[in-house]
C-alpha cells in the first residue's frame, strides 16, 4: 500500500513539474478557488500586487454573454471571475435596472428609456446582445443577492444622480455599511466629485479614464480616488503620467490575451474584461 502510494504521488509531482514547464499551473495558480470563502475589496488589494490576476468581469462578459443579465454574472464567477463590473439606471418606479445605455434599444430591439419606464415593463425582457443565450433584462438587487457576499462589486451609477438612494440599497444588502464596503466598488467617470463622496463614507472608487483626460489629473483629484482606469492601448506616456500617482491602474475593455499582454506591459496591473473564458481563468502572464 505504501509502495502504491509513494508510486501516486512521484506521478503526480511528475504531471505538476510538466504543467509548471509549460506555463499551465501557473497560470491557473493565479486565480482564487470559489470555495476558499468570499473575496473582499481587501483580497483584491493583496491580488493587485500581482499583475493580471485581478480580472473584473466587464458587463459579466460584455463579448461573451449576453449583457450585464444574470445569466452573464452566474457565466463568469463559473469561469473563475472574482470581480463583477455593473452599470445601472433608475427606472420610473425606483428600481435599479442593469444596463450600460439609458434605453434598452441595442440590447433588446425594444424602445425602453429606462428611467420613464416602470420595472413591470422592463424586467424579463430577453437580451440579444452581443448574444441571445437566454439572459433577460435584470435588477441590481438580483446580483447583490446572488454576488454581493462572495464577490466583489463595481457599480456604476450612469444616472449620476442617486448616490444616496442607491447607496441605502446597496448596504440593505449587507449587515453594514462596513461590510457593504468590503465589496463595493464604486465607478466613476473621469474625475467626478462623486468619489470623494463615496471615499469619505470609507468606499473605495475606481475613475475611468481615456487618452484625452489623463493630462488633466491633479495631485489632489488622484489622492481622492483608489484605483484609475484607462483604456488598454494608451502610449506609455499616458500610463507613466498615472503610475506617478501611485494608484493601480486596471485597464479597460481587454477582447483578448493579446490586449491584456500589452496592458500589462505598459503598467496596467488588473484588468477590465469583456471575455472572461480567456481572461479569468487563464490570467494573462
Amino acid at each position: 500500500m505504501k509502495t502504491t502510494n509513494h508510486m501516486m504521488i512521484a506521478a503526480v509531482s511528475i504531471v505538476l513539474v510538466a504543467l509548471v514547464g509549460a506555463g499551465i499551473f501557473a497560470a491557473f495558480a493565479l486565480t482564487r478557488d470559489s470555495d476558499e470563502g468570499p473575496y473582499t475589496v481587501a483580497h483584491m488589494d493583496a491580488d493587485l500586487k500581482t499583475p493580471g490576476k485581478v480580472v473584473w468581469a466587464h458587463r459579466g462578459g460584455s463579448a461573451e454573454f449576453s449583457e450585464m443579465t444574470m445569466h452573464a454574472y452566474e457565466s463568469a464567477v463559473g469561469l473563475g471571475c472574482k470581480v463583477l463590473e455593473v452599470s445601472v439606471w433608475r427606472s420610473s418606479d425606483g428600481v435599479y435596472i442593469m444596463s450600460h445605455d439609458q434605453t434598452l434599444t441595442r440590447v433588446t430591439g425594444q424602445t425602453y428609456d429606462i428611467p420613464s419606464t416602470d420595472s413591470a415593463t422592463l424586467l424579463g425582457m430577453p437580451v440579444t446582445a452581443p448574444v441571445a443565450d437566454g439572459g433577460v433584462i435584470g435588477r441590481l438587487e438580483d446580483l447583490l443577492a446572488a454576488h454581493g457576499k462572495d464577490r466583489v462589486l463595481v457599480i456604476d451609477d450612469k444616472q449620476g444622480a442617486n448616490k444616496d438612494d442607491l447607496t441605502a440599497l446597496v448596504e440593505s444588502h449587507y449587515d453594514s455599511a462596513k461590510e457593504a464596503a468590503e465589496h463595493v466598488v464604486w465607478k466613476v467617470y473621469g474625475v467626478s466629485p462623486r468619489a470623494v463622496e463615496w471615499e469619505t463614507a470609507g468606499y473605495h472608487t475606481w475613475s475611468y479614464l481615456y487618452n484625452d483626460e489623463v493630462n488633466a489629473v491633479t495631485p489632489q483629484q488622484a489622492s481622492e480616488r483608489s484605483y484609475f482606469g484607462l483604456n488598454w492601448d494608451a502610449p506609455q506616456a499616458n500610463y507613466d503620467t498615472l503610475l506617478a500617482f501611485g494608484k493601480p491602474i486596471i485597464a479597460h475593455v481587454i477582447q483578448s490575451k493579446e490586449q491584456a499582454d500589452v496592458a500589462l506591459s505598459r503598467g496596467a496591473v488588473g484588468l477590465q474584461s469583456a471575455v472572461p473564458s480567456v481572461t479569468c481563468k487563464q490570467p494573462a502572464k
